[in-house]
C-alpha cells in the first residue's frame, strides 16, 4: 500500500461500492494500511452515504489500533458533533480503554482487550506503550502510558467452538519482542482462550438443560 501511495495513488479513492478504502482498511481491521492513508492525506472525517465517517467507524471497531491509525495525522477537533464528543472521550478518560502494562529492559509494552462486534471475537493487542497525554496528569491515579498501534493482534472466537484462536501480524516495520514480553502476551492469549472454553462449556450444559 505505501508503494502505491508513494507512486501516487489517491488515498482517498473509492472500492466498486462506492466506500473509501480507509473505510475497507477500517472494516478489516488494516492497522497499517489505514495509518499509511491517513498519513498519505486520506480525510477521517469524510462524510460518508449513512452519514458516518471513517473516524467513526474507526471508534465503533472497537480496536485502539485501528483508532489510533485513523486519528494518526488527524485532530480530533476537526470531527464535528458526535465524533468529536466520543473522540475526545477515547483520547482524554483512560479507563474507556483499559489496558495491562509492563516495563521491559526500559521500554514499555501494553497488552489491550477488546471485543471486535464483526468477528464475534475477543481480541489481545500488544503494542509498545506511548506517553500519555499529558492532560491525564491531572489525575495521579492513570497511567503514565497508554496502548500504541498494536503489531501482534490475537483473536479469540467466544461465538463458533470450532473456530481456532489466531495471531495476526499488523506492522510494515520490524518489530523485535523481548523474549519476557512475548511469553507474557501468549499468556494473556492463553487465558483468554481457556475463559472462552469455559464459557463454551457452560453454555453447552445450559443448552443440554
Amino acid at each position: 500500500m505505501r508503494d502505491l501511495l508513494n507512486r501516487g495513488a489517491n488515498p482517498d479513492a473509492v472500492d466498486t461500492n462506492g466506500l473509501p478504502v480507509l473505510c475497507v482498511a477500517v472494516a478489516t481491521y488494516g492497522v497499517q494500511v489505514a495509518e499509511a492513508l491517513v498519513e498519505s492525506g486520506a480525510d477521517p472525517d469524510r462524510v460518508l452515504p449513512d452519514g458516518t465517517t471513517p473516524l467513526e467507524r474507526a471508534i465503533d471497531s472497537g480496536s485502539p489500533a485501528v483508532f489510533s491509525a485513523v486519528l494518526s495525522k488527524g485532530c480530533p477537533a476537526k470531527a464535528g458533533g458526535a465524533a468529536a464528543t466520543r473522540t475526545s472521550g477515547l483520547l482524554w478518560q483512560p479507563a474507556v480503554m483499559p489496558a495491562e502494562l509492563r516495563e521491559h529492559a526500559g521500554r514499555h509494552y501494553a497488552i489491550q482487550f477488546h471485543y471486535a462486534l464483526p468477528d464475534d471475537a475477543w481480541t489481545v493487542e500488544l503494542s509498545e506503550a506511548v506517553p500519555a497525554p499529558t492532560a491525564w496528569a491531572e489525575n495521579p491515579s492513570t497511567e503514565r502510558y497508554r496502548p500504541g498501534a498494536a503489531y501482534l493482534v490475537a483473536f479469540v472466537p467466544d461465538e463458533d467452538p470450532d473456530l481456532e484462536p489466531t495471531v495476526h501480524i499488523h506492522s510494515h516495520d520490524e518489530h523485535v519482542i523481548p523474549y519476557e514480553i512475548m511469553c507474557w502476551f501468549m499468556e494473556q492469549v492463553a487465558d483468554q482462550v481457556e475463559r472462552c472454553r469455559i464459557a463454551f462449556e457452560q453454555d453447552g450444559r445450559e443448552a443440554a438443560e
